[in-house]
């Protein structure tokens, strides 16, 4: 019986500036090598984070994620069956919530919305927008 290969990560670095609000994902597009058994390590020195696939059928068993600050995750290696070679997927980065480690947007285990029950804010927490960015994974 063949031995498999080591799992190599690919690592991205994802940072966040809360005074600026700017949220920089690096590399932007990452490319696994599905032959070599590739994952991606993303990680965050300074924000709790969700990283979701936009997709369908995602190539991983799991399409989102979550990080805490000062943490990574993997996505664990591709799904054997893949869809077709070379393809593109989109995900996004989004900073959670830092006192609740919780997004604005959160979503029950079925794919509904839950309803967030009206919370007390100041007026700099009511005008702060979720903060995304887009990125991708290329699949060769």
């Amino acid at each position: 019986m063949k031995a498999s290969s080591p799992v190599r990560s690919k690592r991205v670095s994802i940072s966040f500036n809360p005074e600026s609000g700017r949220l920089v994902v690096r590399p932007k597009t990452v490319a696994l090598d599905t032959k070599h058994r590739e994952e991606v390590l993303w990680r965050c020195r300074n924000a709790n984070l969700e990283i979701k696939i936009e997709a369908v059928e995602a190539p991983f068993k799991a399409t989102r994620w979550r990080c805490s600050k000062g943490g990574g995750i993997l996505s664990g290696v591709p799904k054997k069956k893949r869809q077709r070679k070379d393809q593109c997927f989109k995900y996004t980065v989004r900073v959670l919530d830092s006192m609740n480690g919780k997004s604005s947007n959160e979503v029950n285990g079925n794919g509904t919305r839950k309803e967030k029950k009206a919370e007390k804010t100041t007026q700099a927490q009511s005008c702060h927008q979720p903060v995304v960015r887009e990125a991708f994974l290329l699949l060769h």
